[in-house]
């Protein structure tokens, strides 16, 4: 099924402490003990997308020359959960996020051991870490994207701001032939004219030839990439083993 992406986004500071924190412990954390924790747990971690994967995450830190800002959740002495994010300066003001916007990365929160939170306990969980990135990097925005966002947001204050972008995501798990039914017939009929024409999909190297596609094709709709080439050679050399 299609499913859309919801981010959060922190506008202002937070004034009142939040009551549940004392379930949980924070602590900024290094990228080496994260991609420890990660690999250690990988096959119980909760939504582990590939967005959270170390090589992702790394890459990504690289390419955009932007710093990271992992946040341990620890419950007692277990490091429970972790909050991956993205630190980068924009004229005065330090922006934290998770993840920031044009880094090619859809969604990110924390990932966790086992079940995900319920909707209230997840929401007090993302306003604590925001106090805390907050009171660790100083920062003036905090934005969250999620995979799996709470349902119930009413009662949002006016310290956050709901926005529901047009990402989506698609269950493989239906199989070729049910998805295939599942278009609209335009879409059916574009894919046969492609086939038709020989296009086919490729293994793809070439991250010159990606940039120059890419940049033509903003440049058609009178925009321009947000990344530079050297972004995407990046990609290219470091993720090229793990896809």
């Amino acid at each position: 099924p299609l499913q859309e992406k919801t981010s959060l986004a922190c506008r202002e500071s937070f004034d009142r402490k939040v009551t549940t924190m004392d379930t949980w412990r924070f602590e900024k954390i290094s990228p080496a003990k994260y991609r420890e924790w990660f690999n250690a747990n990988r096959r119980l971690l909760q939504p582990r997308s590939p967005f959270h994967h170390p090589h992702w995450l790394e890459t990504v830190t690289r390419a955009a020359n932007v710093e990271t800002g992992y946040i341990g959740i620890y419950e007692g002495k277990e490091l429970t959960a972790v909050l991956p994010g993205f630190l980068t300066r924009r004229g005065p003001f330090l922006l934290y996020g998770s993840p920031l916007n044009g880094m090619m990365t859809s969604y990110l929160g924390p990932v966790s051991l086992g079940a995900l939170w319920p909707d209230q306990k997840q929401m007090e969980l993302l306003t604590a870490c925001a106090s805390f990135v907050r009171k660790t990097w100083g920062t003036a925005h905090i934005r969250f994207a999620l995979r799996d966002a709470p349902v119930h947001r009413q009662n949002l204050n006016g310290n956050w701001k709901d926005r529901r972008p047009g990402t989506y995501r698609l269950d493989l798990s239906r199989g070729a032939d049910e998805l295939w039914k599942g278009l609209d017939s335009d879409c059916r009929q574009n894919v046969r004219r492609a086939q038709d024409a020989g296009m086919g999909i490729v293994p793809f190297r070439d991250a010159s030839l990606f940039y120059r596609t890419i940049d033509e094709t903003f440049g058609r709709h009178g925009s321009t990439s947000w990344q530079k080439a050297s972004f995407f050679q990046s990609f290219f050399t470091k993720l090229g083993s793990h896809d």
